[in-house]
């Protein structure tokens, strides 16, 4: 009776990782960061998604994107919601101001908890890009989205050792906050 709890509780509290690459990034890219994060999540299955979906998740997802990957993310949250316990967006934004040259993403349509973590080296978003959006989730006094920067460019928290430890540390406290 004990070991069948344990069990069902076991699996209950495991996480599917649906991860969406940057756009012309090559998977192994994200190889040590992404095996780093299975290792230390609990997690029960795996899956790089295509940007042209839209899935069907598995209860206790948690949606991860890079930069491009970061945006679809954000916009495949709001079909389907229900299931993803956490959004983490890495070197992307949600551009509420069109600051930038593509669409923006309203903070309200997104209903999940988001983590946009970035680098305020970062060329391709720059940082004065991403603290308008900041001051914008400040104002409406959203605490469903948490900002988090590092140092580095735009590849830094995949490819730089201490930074990627560091990326893994707070993703594993945000989820599990």
């Amino acid at each position: 009776m004990y070991i069948l709890l344990f069990t069902i509780c076991l699996v209950a509290s495991a996480y599917h990782i649906r991860f969406l690459p940057g756009s012309f990034v090559k998977r192994d890219t994200y190889n040590n960061f992404l095996e780093s994060l299975q290792n230390r999540l609990q997690t029960e299955s795996f899956e790089y998604m295509s940007y042209i979906s839209l899935p069907c998740y598995p209860p206790n997802t948690i949606l991860i994107g890079h930069s491009f990957g970061g945006s679809i993310a954000l916009l495949q949250s709001q079909c389907c919601h229900e299931n993803i316990h956490a959004i983490i967006i890495m070197n992307c934004h949600f551009n509420v101001k069109e600051q930038m040259p593509y669409f923006p993403i309203m903070f309200e349509k997104v209903k999940n908890r988001v983590a946009l973590l970035y680098c305020k080296e970062d060329q391709q978003l720059p940082y004065n890009m991403v603290k308008i959006d900041h001051d914008e989730a400040l104002k409406k006094e959203l605490n469903s989205i948490q900002f988090k920067s590092f140092h580095g460019d735009h590849f830094s928290l995949f490819l730089d050792a201490n930074t990627t430890s560091n990326v893994i540390d707070y993703i594993e406290s945000f989820v599990k906050d």
